[in-house]
């Protein structure tokens, strides 16, 4: 077996503090090379895999406090729980959502021409969507700050 690790490019002199400490690294750690392979799910080892710890890995903390029961258990029609449930993530189609799949497109919003198209700004932060916001609220007496993002709702 070699040992002869081949590179595309040659490494620049400001590499090579870094690539030495890499290589360090690689060759100074031995491998067993007895017993059987096996795999091994660290989020609960006693239970095994399990897709519910999976995506709550994926999904990350933040996710954890939204009420997410108040938006299926309505009985409202299920497109309306799917929109305000992807906007609350936000995966909602926004420029700002395409840009991060690497479409490139010019980042702004086509209603107000000035800042840029994100869950954050159609749904609270925009002129129209602020008003709208003050006037619902308002005809029920609620006094509200407008929170930076809409998970803080």
């Amino acid at each position: 077996m070699s040992s002869y690790v081949r590179f595309f490019r040659g490494v620049h002199v400001r590499e090579l503090e870094a690539m030495s400490s890499f290589m360090e690294t690689i060759y100074g750690s031995s491998i067993r090379g007895f017993g059987e392979d096996k795999m091994c799910w660290i989020p609960s080892k006693d239970k095994g895999f399990m897709v519910n710890d999976y995506y709550r890995i994926l999904v990350g903390p933040t996710i954890y406090g939204f009420p997410w029961r108040s938006i299926w258990k309505q009985k409202i029609p299920s497109r309306v729980a799917f929109f305000v449930w992807t906007v609350a993530l936000g995966k909602f189609l926004t420029i700002d959502n395409l840009q991060k799949r690497k479409v490139r497109i010019l980042d702004w919003c086509y209603m107000c021409k000035s800042n840029g198209e994100s869950v954050d700004h159609l749904f609270l932060h925009h002129l129209v969507a602020m008003d709208l916001w003050s006037m619902v609220l308002g005809l029920f007496g609620v006094t509200w700050v407008m929170p930076h993002t809409v998970l803080g709702c």
